[in-house]
């Protein structure tokens, strides 16, 4: 459906969503700009969501954009890590990938990934199990044991790397050359509040 064709009321969506015949018009190149992506790429693009955003001007949404952009986020993750055998989670592609750079105990990485050192042990075991990491731990603590990437988990954080270049491109493309380095400041500041 595009160009607020019928849906299966009858009715296009724009009708639907209340958005005028004058403005669907100027939406006309869009929307078929849509359809060619879904067509071409196999995208399942859904631009009509975009009428139903919060006030962008209401600073009290803050919280709703950055739940909505984090969970855009995790998706492209999952979809970039279901790419490999190991079905990894996004919490445990930013986990390998620090481990591959630097070496860690659980607890530092538990502070890296702002996680429940039990919860941050739980990903390490599993990226352990996965054969991605070893770790080796004094008996008498085993929170700290300390991880690092196997070769083949070198590997796969490279893979990771290089698709995650591609996500940041796309993510970051809409941004002229000003902006971006604001936006990534803006939400490494807001990642360190309490």
């Amino acid at each position: 459906m595009g160009d607020g064709a019928a849906g299966r009321s009858g009715v296009p969506w724009t009708r639907r969503r209340g958005i005028s015949p004058a403005y669907s018009e100027t939406l006309a190149p869009w929307m078929r700009m849509r359809q060619q992506l879904e067509y071409r790429y196999r995208l399942g693009l859904t631009l009509e969501r975009r009428w139903e955003r919060p006030d962008e001007d209401d600073d009290r949404n803050v919280a709703v954009f950055l739940r909505q952009a984090s969970a855009s986020v995790d998706a492209d993750l999952r979809r970039l890590a279901a790419a490999h055998p190991y079905r990894l989670s996004p919490t445990e592609v930013d986990a390998l990938r620090r481990i591959a750079t630097k070496p860690s105990a659980v607890i530092q990485l538990a502070e890296y990934l702002r996680l429940d050192p039990s919860r941050a042990s739980r990903v390490v075991t599993r990226l352990e199990d996965a054969g991605l990491v070893t770790t080796a731990a004094p008996w008498s603590d085993l929170r700290k044991r300390r991880a690092e990437a196997t070769p083949e988990g070198e590997g796969v954080a490279e893979q990771l790397d290089a698709g995650l270049d591609d996500l940041a491109r796309l993510w970051l493309d809409e941004l002229d050359d000003d902006t971006r380095p604001a936006a990534v400041r803006l939400l490494a500041a807001l990642a360190d509040l309490p």
